[in-house]
């Protein structure tokens, strides 16, 4: 009898041991399914996301579409969202074509306006001209192929333009405007014909291009946004000229004439950003395209992806 009862027990020990291995396998199983189930939402999600921001680039390339057009901000379904930014790539200054071209101060007064003394914005200045000249001589504060060596980083600096606006974080001591100004990089393009656009530029670039006062600058981009205070609204000051808009600047006579090659009224580049979200998934788009919209060629630049 007592060996009967021991069978019995042993074998119902294998069965509560044979269950929960059944068990433990069960909700492996489950976890995995879940698991395939999600990444399969997600890869779907993901490129739902990258047909809508295609869509949003097509859109925002198109010669007679408008920045505030309604078609540059949709809602496609539940959880589907588009918005698509078209502005003038000439609200950023060339950084390329002034360090080269002889505009070195207007980096000097930019950073000062971002916090910098002066000493410490003109020796960025100097680091930023001996990375895009041709030559080694290095400037009084620059520096050169030995500083970069010194620190452990070789083949630096390029000796010529900037190929990527990611580049300039290269330049020794660029890493202090990082604490001073967030975003500063979007201040700097590679991607213009060398102008600003008074059209729709802020503040802080046309008084460093120009060199007005912040609070002239900021004055005439209250006049030029009109009542609203927005930008690229029906309100807004149209400039028959970019002397008008000069003049409005406080600049006459041989400022006037000086600043004339500096600015336009319009974009010969446009920078298109598109941003969709499908559920919690988010793809963006980036790229350049002429003013005049054309998409062949050199006139069509991808930035992100």
């Amino acid at each position: 009898m007592v060996q009967y009862v021991r069978q019995r027990g042993s074998a119902l020990v294998l069965v509560l041991i044979s269950l929960a291995l059944i068990t433990s396998s069960l909700i492996g199983l489950f976890a995995m399914m879940d698991y395939q189930i999600d990444k399969e939402v997600e890869e779907s999600h993901r490129f739902r996301a990258y047909q809508l921001a295609l869509t949003g680039i097509s859109y925002g390339s198109h010669p007679d579409i408008e920045p505030d057009s309604p078609l540059l901000t949709q809602t496609f379904g539940p959880g589907e969202t588009l918005k698509v930014e078209k502005k003038s790539e000439n609200t950023r200054i060339p950084i390329n074509t002034f360090l080269v071209g002889g505009k070195k101060e207007t980096f000097t007064r930019l950073f000062e306006l971002w916090g910098l003394d002066i000493q410490d914005a003109v020796t960025l200045v100097e680091r930023l001209s001996d990375w895009v000249d041709i030559d080694d001589l290095k400037q009084l504060n620059g520096a050169e192929r030995i500083d970069y060596v010194r620190i452990g980083r070789s083949g630096q600096p390029r000796n010529g333009a900037f190929t990527s606006l990611n580049e300039i974080r290269y330049v020794l001591g660029m890493e202090t405007l990082d604490e001073l100004k967030e975003g500063w990089l979007d201040s700097f393009t590679l991607w213009s014909d060398g102008t600003l656009d008074l059209s729709q530029s802020d503040a802080e670039p046309i008084s460093a291009v120009l060199d007005v006062p912040l609070s002239t600058a900021e004055a005439f981009i209250q006049y030029r946004d009109g009542r609203d205070g927005i930008n690229n609204t029906d309100d807004d000051v149209v400039f028959q000229s970019a002397l008008q808009a000069l003049s409005n600047l406080g600049l006459n006579g041989q400022k006037q004439n000086e600043a004339l090659s500096l600015v336009s009224l319009e974009a010969s580049q446009f920078r298109v950003t598109s941003i969709a979200t499908v559920g919690s998934t988010t793809y963006r788009m980036e790229i350049i395209v002429n003013g005049s919209g054309e998409n062949t060629g050199s006139s069509l630049i991808w930035i992100k992806p």
